[in-house]
């Protein structure tokens, strides 16, 4: 499952705290909790030669 972290301390705990501690921050959030900030295509990645 995949982790998104909200708060600064949230990351402290993910990079140093036990498995124990930190496997609590993997839990579903409210769609209140994420925003969009993109739509369609990314035109700043180029394409492999």
């Amino acid at each position: 499952m995949p982790v998104i972290l909200t708060e600064p301390a949230e990351i402290y705990v993910w990079m140093r705290a036990e498995w124990s501690e930190a496997s609590a921050l993997q839990r579903l959030l409210t769609d209140d909790k994420l925003q969009i900030v993109a739509h369609g295509e990314n035109n700043n990645v180029k394409a492999a030669r």
